[in-house]
């Protein structure tokens, strides 16, 4: 049974619209993190149009340049867009995506005829519309497109603040929001992955719904005010960072796609924007209240 289901997410200040025409019996239930992000049908303009769709027949790639691959992924131009490949363990793809230009387009397929045999029995792959519209690694252009960025990094709202704490894995992003939750006057949005966008002549920073193992997931923003970069010490301090210090720090967690040219141009401009307007720092932090402390004290003085 095919039904056709409209629905909109607004992530990082974007709206996505989707039409889901999968069929019933393929669909799982999407996690509550992805329904905090979906908003009502209504009139309001789309920044990004998503369209998916389901297939019993199996699909064959098309000849293309192939400009990034992995084992699980490819991507490569055909025409004058760009095809996303995701597989399993089948040779042939389980889903393909053709992607406009620009990244405001996007059209799924689902092959769902993927089946595999475990202790005997035929399990069948669950397709989750929610989380399969709203994928971070096709979004990343979309942001950047929009004068913005994904981050890997926590963050949120410190005493009314604009905050965003980046680090590589192991850096404390998720020990330091933890910290920051446990005060009252403090709203994080996420400890893995946010936004940040220039909109109406200021940078914005919000929450998104790929959670990391704090599962803080808020669909909330804030005005940016700083972008701090972790380092675990003895002893906690914070150095101002000058801006060829802060583009070489951002460049490191910032969702940039490297595999092609003409979008690390655009993402290493967005970059260049962002360091020029909001002040930078290190944050060399022990994990305790020395921490909250010195977060705190910054925020009261910006």
């Amino acid at each position: 049974m095919v039904h056709q289901q409209l629905f909109i997410h607004r992530i990082g200040g974007l709206s996505v619209h989707v039409v889901n025409s999968i069929r019933a019996e393929l669909q799982g239930e999407d996690t509550a993190e992805y329904l905090h992000f979906v908003r009502p049908v209504g009139s309001q303009g789309s920044d990004v149009q998503v369209c998916m769709t389901s297939s019993f027949n199996q699909y064959k790639p098309v000849a293309g340049d192939v400009i990034f691959a992995a084992r699980y992924l490819r991507i490569q131009k055909v025409g004058r867009g760009i095809q996303v490949l995701y597989y399993r363990m089948d040779p042939q793809p389980y889903v393909t995506i053709l992607v406009d230009q620009q990244f405001s387009r996007f059209s799924f397929c689902f092959y769902c005829g993927n089946e595999e045999k475990s202790s005997g029995k035929i399990k069948k792959y669950s397709v989750y519309p929610y989380r399969a519209s709203a994928d971070a690694l096709l979004l990343q252009h979309s942001f950047i497109n929009h004068q913005g960025m994904l981050i890997h990094a926590g963050g949120g709202s410190v005493r009314g603040k604009g905050m965003v704490f980046a680090g590589i894995s192991g850096a404390g992003k998720s020990t330091l929001t933890e910290l920051l939750s446990s005060f009252p006057t403090n709203r994080l949005f996420s400890e893995e992955r946010l936004v940040v966008r220039f909109v109406g002549n200021q940078w914005t920073v919000w929450g998104t719904p790929w959670k990391g193992t704090g599962n803080i997931v808020r669909n909330e923003s804030a005005p940016l005010s700083a972008l701090f970069f972790l380092k675990q010490a003895e002893k906690t301090h914070v150095t101002a960072l000058t801006p060829s210090q802060g583009l070489h720090r951002l460049l490191q967690v910032a969702s940039i796609p490297w595999y092609s040219a003409e979008w690390t141009n655009k993402g290493i401009a967005v970059c260049e924007s962002l360091i020029r307007d909001i002040p930078m720092f290190e944050l060399a932090f022990r994990p305790d209240q020395t921490a909250i402390q010195e977060v705190e004290h910054l925020a009261a003085s910006l």
